[in-house]
């Protein structure tokens, strides 16, 4: 009925059916076009990406992974010239990409010149469009250039090695300062094939006498946080974060040694373990890096406090020669393996007074300074060095060891304090 009404309407004022098609029809088109040229217009001179926001169903910063924009790979050229321009002076490396290639060759041959295709050891910069789907597996870094489109980065530029505070100027002598830096500082925080420090927000790796295959495992890099609300998101069941990486993305050699680095995070972090591993094999090597400066002044004294050790008798020799220095009990290990400090390490106080342990540990009787020999360890020249002070409360005796969790004690020891 209201179809005949409207129907009629229609006629009386000589409209046809035909002629409402056709406003409809015209209608859509010009809007349709009006959408294709505003999107000509602002993505010049990248008018050619596109894709169909009625059937798109990606995130943000996803569209380029499901669409092709950039299927005659111009958009290399762009990110070269802005380098040049950001950089009237000087060489600037480039991750050496075919389509980077391709595009280099249009630059006029003067400016041509000043860029140099790169691998990825010695690259400054990456170039990353939609076309390359291998920047995926190049070094994330600070993105100094990017082009957007409908929510959705199509081209951007990061800079990997600029974490190096190294400008353009990727040469040996950027990791020899780093090396000569780090190790300056101190002794590693954590040893195993690569001696690891930890130095102004930055977790370095370095091995002396360094091959090609000594790089080529992943390194694993897991931090505990001390507040693990600072835990991103999706890692709480792990209880760490994952910070994995390649050596490539940051890392190089000189004078046969090589030396890598990752940033670390602005949260607070209360251990590291790191290491290497084949990707989908085995674990190559593990280690908890020494976050405490009381380890790193035991490394630079460890020869003194060797040395005053020689003149006196252990109060107790087990699997550790232990002394009391001091107000502390010192575990001593010659020939030491790493394996001899894997075992976590308990240490019982029993006081004089009773009333001197804290409330809730009266009921056991002693005090509980148990650790991990990363905690108050090091090790330097086949040889392992703990020292753990003692409670200002009057010790009567001590009793410590080893033990391994669900398998009991490997070594045990007891003396009186005043021995």
């Amino acid at each position: 009925f209201l179809g005949n009404k409207i129907h009629s309407a229609l006629i009386r004022g000589g409209i046809s059916y035909g002629m409402v098609w056709r406003i409809v029809v015209y209608g859509l088109a010009s809007a349709s076009l009006a959408g294709a040229v505003y999107a000509i217009v602002s993505l010049h001179p990248h008018q050619q990406i596109y894709f169909n926001l009625l059937v798109n169903r990606a995130d943000t910063d996803e569209l380029w992974q499901q669409y092709e924009m950039d299927f005659m790979g111009t958009l290399p050229l762009q990110g070269l010239e802005y380098l040049l321009e950001r950089y009237p002076e000087g060489t600037l490396y480039v991750l050496e990409r075919p389509m980077t290639g391709n595009n280099r060759m249009i630059i006029p041959a003067e400016e041509r010149e000043r860029i140099i295709l790169s691998d990825g050891w010695t690259a400054d910069f990456h170039i990353r469009s939609n076309w390359d789907k291998y920047y995926l597996e190049t070094a994330p870094g600070p993105v100094i250039y990017e082009r957007r489109a409908y929510g959705s980065a199509y081209l951007d530029i990061s800079a990997p090695r600029l974490v190096w505070g190294a400008g353009l100027q990727p040469d040996d002598d950027v990791y020899r300062a780093a090396y000569q830096t780090v190790t300056a500082a101190g002794p590693p925080a954590a040893q195993g094939t690569f001696d690891v420090y930890v130095d102004d927000g930055a977790i370095y790796y370095v091995k002396e006498n360094c091959a090609l295959a000594d790089t080529e495992s992943l390194f694993s890099l897991h931090l505990f946080p001390a507040d693990g609300s600072d835990l991103p998101a999706g890692r709480e069941e792990y209880g760490f974060d994952n910070r994995d990486f390649n050596f490539f993305w940051r890392g190089g050699f000189f004078d046969g040694k090589c030396i890598t680095q990752e940033p670390l995070p602005d949260y607070s972090i209360a251990r590291i373990r790191t290491g290497q591993y084949i990707a989908g094999g085995a674990t190559l090597w593990q280690a908890d890096v020494n976050l405490s400066d009381v380890n790193l002044s035991l490394y630079s004294r460890f020869q003194e406090i060797e040395a005053g050790l020689r003149g006196s008798q252990p109060v107790s020799k087990e699997v550790f020669d232990l002394y009391l220095d001091e107000g502390r009990v010192v575990y001593y290990k010659d020939n030491c393996a790493d394996a001899d400090t894997e075992a976590r390490f308990f240490l019982h106080t029993f006081p004089v007074d009773l009333n001197s342990l804290p409330v809730g540990r009266r009921e056991y009787g002693f005090g509980n300074l148990g650790f991990e020999f990363s905690e108050y360890g090091a090790h330097r020249d086949g040889k392992c060095l703990a020292s753990v002070v003692l409670p200002d409360y009057a010790v009567a005796r001590i009793r410590t060891g080893q033990f391994v969790s669900g398998e009991g004690q490997i070594w045990r020891a007891e003396f009186a304090a005043g021995e």
